[in-house]
């Protein structure tokens, strides 16, 4: 093992030019990777998306950009003030949109999170990166949002990214727009119309993976006083006037996770933009 190190150290021969490249990327701060990804997906959107590769060469393009964003502002750009990016020549201001009713601390991207709890795995293929839009507990939100469970509200979102002209001044306008993606099936980018992706599972799975939700059915039969925190009703994203609620209740040796493939495969729940709220009950003398 020695003699073979000391040859990998010892070579004479130069990184290749992708090594180099691999290396500058691993080395960029989050604010250069931004920058690059932008310029790439520029170029992406400029070459059209007509074709297959020229769509898969943009998805992928556009999936950096949203994360590199994400990372950029330590997980919340919403809060961020500064959205200016350079690449070289090309220069970008970044201009954001979201749904009025939308409330979160955190963008988590929905392909980080595991499939651990969930029977399946429910996504849509298409344009957009999915995300998980996390609103964190607080004491505070709580007496205003009585179903707030102590993991906070998560919802599923999608970004999907734009491009405006040029300016005199040479700079590009870059749009990031989160979307629904359970009210919205489809988007429409340069006159053509593509599904909108989306992973419906990855709040489920968060949620479930925060030590605040997870319970044993059976620690709660015969432990009813160290779970009596989790009791009561929970939902996992803000309820409106305009949702229908659906209350689902487990039994005496269960848990509220029982619940979640059947609120995240329905349909009829996503499109009714239903709000799936689970009870977590010990007791029978203590279920509503």
């Amino acid at each position: 093992m020695a003699p073979a190190l000391l040859m990998a150290a010892c070579a004479s021969h130069p990184p290749s030019k992708d090594n180099a490249s691999r290396q500058h990327k691993a080395s960029a701060t989050p604010r250069q990777a931004l920058a690059q990804a932008l310029a790439d997906a520029g170029q992406a959107w400029d070459a059209g998306m007509e074709t297959e590769e020229g769509r898969l060469r943009y998805h992928t393009a556009a999936s950096r950009v949203v994360n590199a964003w994400i990372a950029c502002h330590d997980g919340c750009p919403q809060t961020a003030s500064d959205n200016l990016a350079t690449s070289g020549s090309d220069s970008f201001q970044i201009r954001t949109s979201s749904p009025s009713d939308l409330h979160f601390d955190k963008l988590i991207p929905a392909s980080t999170v595991p499939t651990r709890e969930l029977h399946t795995r429910f996504t849509r293929e298409g344009v957009g990166t999915p995300l998980i839009a996390w609103w964190k507990y607080t004491d505070e939100r709580a007496a205003t949002e009585p179903f707030m469970g102590k993991a906070g509200y998560l919802v599923p979102v999608t970004a999907t990214l734009t491009f405006g002209k040029s300016s005199q001044a040479g700079r590009r306008t870059a749009v990031i727009e989160l979307k629904d993606p359970r009210q919205q099936d489809s988007v429409v980018m340069k006159q053509h119309k593509f599904p909108l992706a989306a992973d419906f599972s990855a709040p489920g799975e968060f949620f479930l993976a925060q030590a605040q939700a997870r319970m044993s059915g059976l620690g709660g039969l015969l432990s009813t006083e160290t779970n009596l925190g989790k009791l009561g009703l929970i939902s996992l994203e803000p309820p409106k006037k305009d949702r229908i609620p659906v209350i689902l209740v487990h039994g005496l040796m269960s848990r509220p996770a029982t619940w979640q493939n059947v609120s995240i495969s329905s349909g009829a729940i996503r499109r009714s933009r239903a709000s799936a709220s689970s009870t977590s009950s010990a007791t029978p003398a203590e279920s509503p």
